[in-house]
């Protein structure tokens, strides 16, 4: 893979309008879940209402001059995070190629861990591995590089550790009624500016095995390059 190839893909996953703007999304209508302002004003819901349709969707778009560029440093960025661990990507496995002292630096962090465990954070484990990265960055690079892994209040993982010699394996299972929404609200992401990277699979749900209470979800593996 190249930043050209991820270019092409990421361009092909949004829509245009007629002056060259990308659409980032659409609102159809509003729904009166909560209060809805206006211009800081309350507006008062409708009776036997619980939601108006547009007629006419109003559409959210971005200037082409301001997001291609802002996509050619996410495809950049990506594709050297890539090259960096070296990445190998299976059905349901990711896995990253490091360097000895970081996959020390990574098993001290997790050395207190049990086999199995069940968590709403999971920036113990991909922490170190997006500082690891960030640390070959410099100010030269024109990269605007954030990373952020998602912590919850309420709903938790439950992951299981394999600790070997010169390999760490962690498998992945989200709650079973929210599988549908784990690319999104569960992400393990990076960013360049507007646009960010999850780690995460898009889960056929019909193939996934689960326990009642929690669903499989993918494997990660940190090993010794």
């Amino acid at each position: 893979m190249t930043p050209e190839n991820f270019l092409e893909f990421y361009k092909q996953k949004y829509n245009y309008i007629k002056d060259g703007n990308y659409v980032m999304g659409s609102l159809d209508g509003f729904y009166w879940n909560s209060t809805i302002l206006i211009e800081n004003l309350s507006l008062k819901k409708p009776k036997n209402y619980n939601s108006i349709m547009l007629k006419t969707p109003i559409v959210v778009s971005i200037s082409k001059d301001i997001f291609e560029p802002e996509l050619e440093g996410l495809a950049k960025l990506t594709m050297d995070f890539w090259k960096y661990y070296k990445l190998e990507t299976y059905k349901d496995k990711l896995v990253f190629n490091m360097k000895q002292s970081e996959w020390n630096g990574l098993i001290e962090k997790t050395s207190n861990l049990g086999d199995t465990l069940e968590t709403r954070n999971l920036s113990f484990i991909f922490n170190p591995i997006f500082k690891f990265f960030e640390n070959t960055l410099n100010s030269k690079s024109g990269y605007k590089f954030t990373s952020y892994v998602n912590k919850f209040t309420t709903n938790t993982w439950k992951i299981n550790l394999i600790k070997k010699e010169s390999s760490f394996v962690i498998e992945l299972f989200w709650p079973k009624v929210l599988l549908l929404e784990s690319s999104r609200n569960g992400g393990i992401n990076f960013a360049s500016g507007l646009l960010s990277y999850s780690f995460f699979f898009q889960p056929n749900v019909k193939n996934i095995p689960d326990d009642g209470k929690y669903s499989f979800l993918q494997i990660i593996e940190f090993k010794v390059s």
